[in-house]
């Protein structure tokens, strides 16, 4: 029996996360909201999937990218954005965080009301805003650490990015 890889699964995620965003698009937009205290499990898996195959993919994208990989034309810029959004996945700090930022950055909680007061930027606690577009993709509300201009990406852009490299 053939053992299988990070990247076989990859795609596999990828087909199932494109399922979940499209019926969660389709709650959306149907207007049903779910009944208070209810834990939905399409949700949690949706959210757990995401962060998984953007890991995964991440990794692998890093591997490709060396060597002949370099001179795609595509695959650095996909990849800078892949790392963008690994940044807070996986070490909960902006990317470039140590180039640019000091000690002085003040962010706010998005959706938390205008009396939540403001918490100075410390690695290692940093959770990005995670919006859902009308694709019902989750994306992560960003900013460059150089210039804070705010950058919202979303995993079906990534995936489609991401296929793309095949045309």
């Amino acid at each position: 029996m053939a053992t299988r890889t990070l990247f076989d699964f990859n795609p596999i995620c990828d087909l199932i996360l494109r399922g979940l965003e499209d019926e969660l698009a389709n709650r959306l937009a149907a207007g049903s909201e779910p009944v208070p205290e209810t834990v939905l499990l399409a949700d949690s898996l949706q959210h757990t999937l995401t962060r998984y195959w953007v890991l995964g993919t991440h990794d692998v994208l890093r591997m490709a990218k060396r060597g002949a990989g370099e001179r795609h034309p595509k695959l650095p810029t996909l990849f800078e954005k892949f790392r963008f959004v690994r940044m807070p996945l996986a070490k909960l700090e902006l990317a470039d965080d140590n180039k640019a930022l000091r000690d002085s950055l003040l962010l706010v909680r998005v959706g938390e009301g205008a009396n939540v007061e403001p918490e100075l930027y410390r690695k290692v606690s940093y959770h990005p805003p995670e919006p859902i577009d009308e694709r019902g993709s989750i994306g992560w509300a960003l900013f460059m650490a150089e210039t804070l201009e705010p950058v919202t990406i979303f995993r079906r852009d990534l995936s489609d990015e991401l296929l793309a490299l095949f045309d």
